[in-house]
């Protein structure tokens, strides 16, 4: 893999985790900005933010794979295994820095929005038969 393919694979996640923190801020709209949340509260938001987020995720990863025009299922998990670290990375800083990493580590539906992030390219090289 040439420089240029890591750093376009790079900056294609940084691109990714903005547009899934849109995505975030989307499905978040309807439940409103309240103040002051108690524990078990801020908990189910971010159950069902997560959750809500999980198939645009998974779709956004899709479509980026499918735009970069991958062309081998071991470049497509490559860039999978690359994305997901990345946002893995920003959310743990989110967690960090906001002091929520058991609200945000500790929810399932966290976890359902890595796999399908995940799963997107994965995708994308079943759709389009790659060779291996």
């Amino acid at each position: 893999m040439t420089i240029v393919k890591i750093v376009k694979m790079l900056i294609t996640g940084l691109v990714l985790i903005i547009l899934v923190m849109l995505a975030e801020v989307v499905v978040t709209l309807p439940f409103g900005v309240p103040a002051g949340e108690d524990a078990g509260t801020l908990q189910s938001r971010l159950f069902w933010e997560f959750l809500l987020t999980a198939l645009p995720a998974g779709a956004l990863t899709f479509l980026a794979a499918l735009i970069l025009a991958l062309k081998t299922k071991k470049d497509t998990l490559i860039h999978a295994v690359v994305w997901t670290a990345l946002y893995l990375l920003y959310m743990l800083a989110v967690a960090i820095g906001n002091q929520n990493t058991g609200p945000i580590f500790g929810n399932i539906a966290f976890y359902i929005l890595i796999v399908l992030y995940f799963c997107g390219p994965l995708l994308y090289a079943r759709w389009k038969k790659l060779p291996d």
